[in-house]
């Protein structure tokens, strides 16, 4: 009986690693779909602020009154400047570019999940082939045993 349960411990064990596997690159594919939804949104916003800037006066004018920015103020010889709306555009700007970074870090987080979860390189290398035909070039080395040696 424990002979049967040796040949049956490795099979156990390869299936949860199997099942870890695949849960994990469901979480990956998750995470970069919802990055790539976050990049989309960030995006149809910044064109709606460029194409209908009506819209986004609004939201900079309000920001303006805030105390904050309304102290923004030089004097130049006898005038004073208000700066409160560069600035609201300037932290506008400056929070979608942000925004923008961590969507697109976040679909990055996601795609090297599933490659840390997925050993099938053989499998990519004939999708990338079959998308991009027979005649492309390897960039990566085919062994990092080999590229570690050349570099000593």
């Amino acid at each position: 009986m424990e002979r049967q349960n040796h040949d049956n411990s490795p099979s156990t064990v390869q299936s949860l690693k199997a099942f870890i596997s695949l849960a994990a690159s469901i979480a990956g594919i998750v995470i970069m779909l919802y990055g790539f939804k976050l990049c989309i949104d960030i995006f149809t916003l910044i064109y709606g602020a460029l194409t209908e800037p009506e819209q986004i006066a609004s939201v900079i004018n309000q920001w303006a009154q805030t105390p904050a920015l309304k102290s923004l103020t030089f004097t130049l010889g006898e005038r004073t400047f208000s700066m409160a709306h560069i600035s609201a555009i300037i932290i506008g700007g400056g929070c979608a570019l942000l925004l923008g970074w961590l969507a697109v870090a976040i679909m990055q987080t996601g795609g090297r999940i599933i490659s840390w979860t997925s050993n099938e390189e053989e499998a990519i290398k004939k999708i990338l082939k079959s998308a991009f035909g027979p005649g492309m070039k390897a960039v990566i080395p085919q062994d990092s045993s080999q590229s570690d040696s050349k570099k000593q």
